[in-house]
């Protein structure tokens, strides 16, 4: 390949690359929006099927203490889970929400 056709590629390659980064942006922003949202609408109290209705599949389960498991909802752009739900075992109901990284300090806590 010579150095214009080299140089052309390079170019249509750029041009159709920006905007597409750009867009995967913006959607990355407005989806991850969308989400938290959702979370600050949930509450203590909550069933687990209604925290599945708003987050959608959490991105995996662990046990967190005895009868409590915390679930973690991985949003766009987040490496780790940036919503962690914390659920009692036996009734299925929601005890505590965190809305940011697992591993953000209790301040993003958003449900005693």
């Amino acid at each position: 390949m010579t150095r214009k056709g080299a140089a052309v590629m390079l170019l249509v390659c750029l041009l159709l690359g920006i905007p597409a980064s750009i867009l995967a942006y913006r959607w990355c922003i407005s989806s991850r929006k969308a989400i938290f949202e959702s979370c600050r609408e949930l509450k203590p109290g909550d069933s687990f099927t209604q925290v599945l209705n708003a987050l959608g599949s959490p991105d995996r389960r662990q046990a967190e203490r005895s009868g409590v498991s915390a679930i973690f909802f991985k949003t766009p752009g987040y490496v780790h889970g940036s919503i962690k739900i914390e659920v009692d075992d036996a009734s299925g109901k929601v005890i505590t929400i965190w809305c940011g990284n697992e591993y953000s300090p209790p301040n993003w806590r958003i449900a005693p």
